[in-house]
């Protein structure tokens, strides 16, 4: 563990770069839509954000980090929505029924209509925020390593009871809610292992990693269903649309399987994990 000036000033430090990060990406958006432009805003907001859940464990840090959290949410649900189209349409375009459907099912216009509502957003944020205060700096500097630590700690906990919750009874929103919790306690231990220490061990992030890539293909899957559902009608032909009806009954029983096998997955991977975190329930 890092002495708390040297802990402090890494935190410091990560914050504001990850902040300019986000400045310079939404510089770049604002002139031009590019697809991993988008995903790189996605992946920097989401460790700010388990930055400032590791401040706001405390009460000082809710205080201090309040705006910033706002706007940090506001944006990163907006960039998600563009990100979710612009996910389903390369899985669309990458199925068997060919180029066709890409043209038929109002990809083009889908894309257009979240793209406007994404830059509508950015153009409405604030030039400054995304900018960390004064104060905030100055009290992170100065923060006590092992407040931090323990704060580190206990955000884990949290996104692990998460993960716990009636693991053999998983349904589709709590397959999302431990996704989420999953990816943030990933972030976390990176950002742990700058402060000098982590809070999973190898086997623990290893399982983690493979448990969100698992639910997130299952996720991305689910959101070309409800998609191609929506917009079948747009098909010009009879054929065409039962073409694409008879895949959706296969899409649709593969979630199904997909989501129960991610229960267990989920169940055996708390069981492994529960004495590392938190005392057997």
């Amino acid at each position: 563990m890092k002495n708390h000036e040297a802990v402090g000033k890494s935190l410091s430090t990560l914050l504001m770069e990850s902040l300019h990060d986000v400045r310079h990406l939404l510089k770049l958006l604002r002139k031009k839509t590019d697809e991993q432009a988008v995903h790189r805003l996605r992946l920097v907001i989401k460790r700010l954000r388990v930055i400032l859940a590791v401040l706001r464990q405390m009460d000082e840090g809710r205080k201090k980090t309040h705006r910033l959290h706002r706007s940090l949410r506001n944006l990163f649900l907006c960039a998600g929505q563009l990100r979710d189209v612009q996910v389903v349409v390369g899985l669309i375009a990458s199925k068997p029924w060919g180029d066709v459907p890409l043209q038929i099912m109002d990809v083009e216009g889908s894309l257009k209509k979240a793209d406007k509502k994404f830059r509508d957003c950015i153009a409405a944020q604030h030039g400054n925020a995304f900018r960390a205060s004064k104060s905030l700096q100055k009290w992170l500097a100065i923060h006590p390593s092992e407040e931090v630590r323990q704060a580190t700690i206990q955000l884990r906990d949290k996104y692990f009871h998460v993960i716990e919750q009636k693991p053999s009874e998983h349904d589709e929103d709590s397959i999302h809610d431990t996704r989420t919790a999953l990816k943030r306690m990933v972030e976390l231990d990176k950002i742990c292992s700058m402060l000098g220490y982590n809070i999973l061990n190898a086997n623990e992030l290893q399982g983690a990693k493979a448990l969100a890539k698992d639910i997130g293909d299952w996720h991305d899957l689910q959101m070309m269903t409800q998609y191609l559902q929506s917009n079948i009608g747009l098909a010009p032909t009879h054929q065409l649309q039962h073409a694409i009806r008879k895949s959706l009954v296969l899409l649709e029983q593969q979630q199904v399987d997909t989501c129960q096998l991610l229960g267990k997955d989920i169940q055996e991977w708390v069981i492994k994990v529960r004495s590392s975190f938190l005392p057997a329930s």
